[in-house]
């Protein structure tokens, strides 16, 4: 399996010895999703960031994303917001193992990043995302047990998921997208 050096160093230098670990496994994971779910892999996606992330085609022929992350809670909170969202905002999901660090999920056609695009179509479009995925208090309880929500103040409090404290001024406002 081609794992690029530049994505196996990050995943080391995010992760230690926990992502050397996983790297390890990536070619059994892969193959484990590929019996499990039916699929045939083309290639990874050239821009890996924190999960390795493969193109591949399903059974019935569709192109499909395979998605795999080191299991743990970041992981769960993915697969939480992704089928929140259902494919509003964002792709699909079609199936996940969290245990396995796994998501299937539709591809996005003609899946264009927004950084190839000139600043104004990027910022409309994102604007345009933003506002689909725009959800009630209500549904941020259900992406993160670490999330609280106080719907009658119009309030959500995110409880400290980082070692870093982050301070806020009044005029700053707190994005959630997924990733």
């Amino acid at each position: 399996m081609n794992i690029p050096e530049t994505f196996k160093n990050k995943i080391a230098g995010a992760f230690g010895e926990e992502g050397i670990k996983w790297l390890e496994t990536i070619a059994s994971r892969v193959q484990i999703c590929v019996e499990k779910w039916n699929l045939k892999i083309d290639a990874p996606v050239t821009n890996l960031s924190y999960n390795y992330v493969l193109n591949a085609i399903d059974l019935y022929g569709n192109p499909v994303i395979l998605k795999l992350g080191i299991p743990g809670s970041d992981f769960q909170n993915e697969i939480r917001a992704l089928q929140a969202y259902n494919g509003i905002g964002c792709a699909r999901l079609i199936k996940a193992d969290a245990s396995r660090g796994a998501i299937l999920q539709m591809r996005l056609i003609p899946g264009k990043m927004l950084y190839v695009e000139d600043e104004i179509s990027s910022i409309k479009h994102f604007i345009q995302v933003w506002k689909s995925i725009r959800c009630p208090l209500q549904l941020l309880s259900g992406l993160s047990s670490e999330i609280d929500t106080y719907p009658d103040e119009n309030k959500a409090v995110i409880r400290r998921i980082s070692k870093d404290i982050i301070h806020f001024d009044e005029q700053e406002e707190l994005f959630l997208t997924p990733s």
